[in-house]
């Protein structure tokens, strides 16, 4: 632009001043100028220099409006590029903050989705629920009284009847399509012996149609009936079978014919095999834990004692009141 401009102005000076130097030239010649005083030659050189100035100045002028014209071009070029590179910048910035925007919501989506975790934990906990929760015994049994027995769809029971009340004479071996029902060890032959081990939440619903499992009423009516709970655990025992060494040894009697037999129970681990039986009741006092009874090799007695829900024990069915 500046060699655009200073060529612009030689370009003007030149055919000025060649047109001076033409004009004095011809001045020279009388005969073929129209300006033969030499006062009026003088006046035309004082013309040709102001006129030369004029153009001189004007052209400096031109080129000075030129160069502002030039360097305003140049300063909207650069405050038009600037604004354009800003404005880039600006969208630049936009799109930065639409995308940390995009980010932000889509990992917010994300942690929306977490209910979709929490889906995958609601599924768990649904899982866990199922795996804590318990089928029904649907089996309908048959129960012959002449014969003393509860002929269910794959195991007869034996039976018998203490005072008013009718009592399964074996422990329930039921197995459910859910829930916890195992054998003492993991082993069959305890099971088929034993019969099963249960935690709570299963025995409340394994006995068959017409049986449930008993409250701590009934078995307080039992243990009543046969002289008290001190003296009711060596009645409810039988002969054989359990652990009989040691002073402590009481002998069972079988005394009503509920032939209860030393299948353990489970609290953190597997106990009490040879030694000890254990049963469910229904009854959970308000405050307290789950109800249960023991009896054991060393005593007479029958024990009440308190028992958390995942703990396992033997179920002993009980007839419904008719």
């Amino acid at each position: 632009m500046v060699r655009y401009r200073n060529g612009f102005r030689i370009f003007w000076i030149g055919v000025f001043i060649a047109g001076g130097l033409l004009a004095l030239g011809l001045g020279s010649c009388s005969d073929h100028s129209g300006v033969t005083d030499p006062a009026d030659r003088a006046d035309f050189a004082d013309w040709f220099t102001q006129s030369s100035s004029s153009v001189e100045s004007n052209l400096s002028s031109s080129s000075s409006s030129l160069a502002s014209s030039s360097s305003q071009t140049s300063s909207s070029t650069e405050i038009s590029s600037s604004s354009e590179m800003s404005s880039s910048s600006s969208v630049f910035s936009s799109s930065g903050e639409s995308s940390s925007s995009l980010a932000l919501s889509s990992s917010s989506s994300a942690a929306v989705i977490e209910p979709s975790s929490s889906s995958v934990a609601s599924s768990s906990s649904v899982a866990l629920s199922s795996s804590s929760s318990v089928s029904v015994n649907t089996d309908v049994c048959t129960y012959n009284a002449g014969n003393s027995e509860l002929q269910c769809p794959k195991v007869t029971y034996k039976v018998v009847t203490i005072n008013t009340q009718v009592w399964m004479a074996e422990n329930l071996n039921f197995v459910p399509a859910s829930g916890v029902a195992r054998c003492f060890d993991d082993l069959e032959e305890n099971c088929q012996k034993y019969g099963r081990l249960y935690d709570w939440a299963t025995a409340l619903s394994v006995c068959p149609q017409g049986w449930h499992l008993p409250t701590q009423a009934e078995w307080v009516a039992l243990a009543n009936y046969l002289g008290g709970t001190s003296v009711a655990g060596a009645k409810l025992r039988t002969p054989d079978g359990w652990y009989s060494t040691g002073a402590n040894y009481v002998a069972g009697t079988n005394e009503v014919g509920f032939s209860a037999l030393p299948g353990g129970y489970k609290t953190t681990y597997d106990q009490g095999l040879g030694k000890e039986a254990s049963w469910w009741t229904s009854t959970q006092p308000a405050g307290e834990n789950i109800q249960a009874y023991r009896v054991t090799y060393a005593t007479a007695g029958l024990s009440g004692t308190g028992n958390l829900p995942d703990y396992q024990n033997s179920v002993r069915c009980l007839m419904d009141d008719p």
